[in-house]
């Protein structure tokens, strides 16, 4: 038994492959069209083209979207609730301290900065509040910034 369990821990050893990258498996659709078509301008092209679906899906809730509303710069929802719903699961995530899908970060337009001031204000924690007027004042310039401010009494005063 002995002899068996020596040749066993050998393998490895002896063979050229000490272990396994999962960076090496090649599959058919690793092929990067761009080259293809570079090389082929005007013809037709044999590689496998995968498009991504991503920009058709609500970056919330994954529905198809109807048609094509973009809230945020870089994500698209299918519906204004939906955008709602993923401000305060953002704020939510932000409370409890954990890490979030959707960090406040990530909301870019001023409708969202106005939003996230709202939704922190009737929380009516002024120590949560703060820390999002100060992360908002952060990103914004001085009068950007006061006028999304005065917007929010609460938050105004806060």
């Amino acid at each position: 038994m002995s002899v068996l369990e020596d040749s066993e821990s050998d393998i490895w050893d002896e063979s050229d492959v000490q272990g396994f990258s999962f960076d090496d498996i090649e599959t058919k659709h690793n092929q990067v069209y761009y080259d293809a078509l570079a090389k082929n301008i005007g013809e037709n092209v044999e590689t496998t083209f995968i498009p991504s679906l991503t920009s058709e899906d609500c970056s919330f809730c994954n529905r198809r979207l109807t048609d094509f509303i973009k809230y945020e710069d870089k994500s698209a929802f299918c519906s204004e609730e939906c955008w709602i719903s993923c401000l305060r699961s953002s704020l939510s995530d932000l409370r409890s301290g954990g890490i979030s899908s959707w960090p406040i970060d990530m909301f870019v337009s001023l409708d969202s900065k106005r939003m996230l001031i709202k939704f922190a204000a009737e929380t009516l924690d002024g120590d949560f509040l703060l820390k999002v007027i100060l992360s908002i004042k952060s990103r914004l310039n001085k009068e950007l910034f006061f006028s999304i401010l005065l917007d929010n009494e609460l938050g105004y005063k806060h």
